[in-house]
């Protein structure tokens, strides 16, 4: 009896595994060869059949990005006939050399198959369009915003900001509105010719800024365009924390920091409540540590540091407090900043989290 049921599962097994559906490809590879960035979509269809015993469907065909569409046979195939899965790509802003896999899911055995699309893009004549793509009125700007990039804070730092003028008459750039720390200097009197380029150099002075971490700032363009003639544009620049070149010697008697724990969990917060939490703080290091600066994310939390050096080996220290009251109930992550006198480590990006219970209505927003 037993040895009857064992031979009934294994042909069971052995026809089960025999019925079903079976791709058979033509192909799984396509080089398209050159093709021109702006010479529309291509696309090539890859045939294949079902060679199984059972009606075979294709569930979905997955591409790896946006560049490439799929389409495919939508209807049940039986044993014996044959199908399509057709990929398009769009090599628009996509120069170079391509290599995408394409994954077909069916109901088969082996349920996923794997084709490939490969070629290489040539890339079309750029246009002013391209290379000034950010439009302001009449003028175009090489980019939507100033960004100056990490910036020392002891540095003057300079941007060349490119302007092509796309009108039949010329703007002038009047006037530039700026903060104390920074200087526009408009070339040619600010004069952008019809059809022509223009230029704004951006001189940018982080020591009169005193300031650290990620800032921003605004400026305005004022000119005779009379298409939005007052242009406004933000300058954003990553100020860090400068010591100057240091010796062996000063970076090993220098101070080390240590927080623990970088990531703190505050727990289940009610809307409207206020949490506290503490970060520690540990000086490693063989001199004194400094915090210069803390900077919490929003408003929502405010940091006290109840002490302005840290002897070596002492540890002391950052009170947090944490009150939502504009969030969102559930999960919240929030960053803190802070800036100390470690060369090594000058900013630490430290974390809070909380679940906030926002199930009390009137405190919603």
């Amino acid at each position: 009896m037993n040895r009857f049921f064992v031979t009934l599962v294994v042909l069971l097994i052995a026809i089960s595994g025999y019925s079903q559906p079976k791709i058979e490809l033509r192909e799984d590879k396509h080089n398209f060869g050159l093709i021109k960035e702006d010479g529309g979509k291509v696309n090539h269809v890859f045939a294949f059949k079902n060679v199984g015993n059972e009606a075979l469907y294709i569930k979905t065909v997955r591409t790896p990005c946006g560049c490439t569409t799929p389409k495919w046979t939508k209807d049940s195939i039986p044993p014996g006939k044959g199908g399509y899965v057709e990929a398009v790509f769009d090599p628009m802003l996509r120069p170079g050399v391509f290599d995408k896999v394409l994954t077909i899911e069916t109901n088969g055995n082996p349920a996923k198959y794997f084709i490939t699309i490969t070629g290489e893009v040539l890339p079309r004549k750029r246009t002013v369009v391209d290379n000034y793509p950010s439009k302001r009125g009449n003028l175009r700007f090489k980019l939507p915003q100033i960004y100056m990039g990490k910036v020392n804070s002891n540095a003057n730092d300079t941007i060349h900001l490119g302007i092509y003028n796309e009108s039949d008459k010329n703007i002038t750039i009047r006037e530039v509105l700026v903060p104390q720390h920074i200087k526009a200097e408009r070339l040619n009197n600010g004069l952008v010719p019809a059809r022509g380029f223009g230029k704004i150099i951006v001189h940018y002075d982080a020591v009169k800024r005193a300031d650290l971490g990620f800032v921003t700032d605004k400026i305005t363009l004022l000119t005779d365009d009379v298409v939005e003639p007052s242009k406004v544009m933000m300058v954003m620049a990553d100020i860090e924390l400068y010591f100057g070149a240091l010796t062996p010697k000063q970076m090993e008697e220098a101070p080390k920091i240590k927080v623990e724990p970088m990531e703190l969990d505050l727990g289940t917060v009610k809307m409207g409540e206020t949490v506290s939490g503490k970060f520690a703080i540990t000086n490693e290091g063989k001199t004194n540590l400094k915090i210069v600066r803390i900077i919490p994310e929003c408003g929502c939390t405010s940091t006290k540091v109840p002490f302005e050096f840290l002897l070596p080996s002492e540890t002391n220290f950052l009170e947090i407090e944490f009150k939502p009251e504009y969030e969102k109930g559930g999960q919240v992550s929030k960053k803190i900043d802070l800036f100390c006198s470690d060369p090594l480590n000058p900013n630490i990006e430290l974390t809070i989290r909380a679940y906030v219970d926002d199930s009390n209505t009137d405190l919603k927003k």
